[in-house]
């Protein structure tokens, strides 16, 4: 009862898979590359979609 609604656990669930398969990417296709998860904030992708419009 005193939980968070399905939907945001849902939601929450899904960042929290997508930050680890992240993770998991680097790891194994990019290993030069060091991790910076800063640069996956909404800013830069904000920015770089409205270029490609």
């Amino acid at each position: 009862q005193n939980f968070l609604a399905n939907q945001i656990f849902a939601i929450f669930t899904s960042l929290c898979e997508s930050l680890v398969l992240l993770v998991k990417a680097y790891y194994e296709y990019y290993p030069q590359i060091p991790f910076l998860p800063w640069f996956y904030r909404s800013k830069p992708v904000e920015h770089f979609f409205g270029i490609a419009r």
